[in-house]
């Protein structure tokens, strides 16, 4: 980008349009068209999982590899799993919690709307204040 500083000017603005775009569909009011709610199925959610949780695969991978509780082999590898899945079962339990307590407000036309457009003003806001500090 030093090579080429009409480029990285360029690229720049094309970023804040774009994001502009993101902001204002994000802002925009809903539509207010009822249709009935699709529940994904066990596959659709499994699927959604195994694609979704590279994160977890990776920090897990780390935790198995990183340090040795000092037990035979065998066991130190059911250990590590078992405090893996523990892990998986508790976080996953509070991200549903939160998740079905949350739905309320984003299922009511206020408080959506006022989510939606607080989240976009955010976006904009925090792009503009690393536009900020990059220079």
């Amino acid at each position: 980008m030093h090579s080429f500083p009409l480029l990285g000017v360029g690229l720049a603005e094309v970023s804040i349009l774009y994001i502009l775009y993101l902001a204002y569909t994000i802002a925009a009011p809903p539509i207010n068209d009822e249709q009935k709610t699709v529940t994904p199925g066990l596959g659709a959610g499994f699927a959604l999982g195994v694609a979704k949780n590279i994160k977890a695969y990776a920090a897990f991978a780390a935790l198995l590899g990183s340090f040795t509780l000092g037990v035979t082999p065998t066991w130190e590898l059911f250990t590590k799993a078992a405090i893996c899945q523990l892990v998986c079962v508790i976080f996953d339990f509070f991200w549903l919690l939160a998740g079905s307590k949350l739905r309320k407000l984003f299922i009511h036309p206020t408080w959506s709307r006022i989510l939606n457009v607080s989240f976009a003003v955010l976006m904009v806001a925090t792009v503009a204040w690393s536009f900020m500090l990059t220079d």
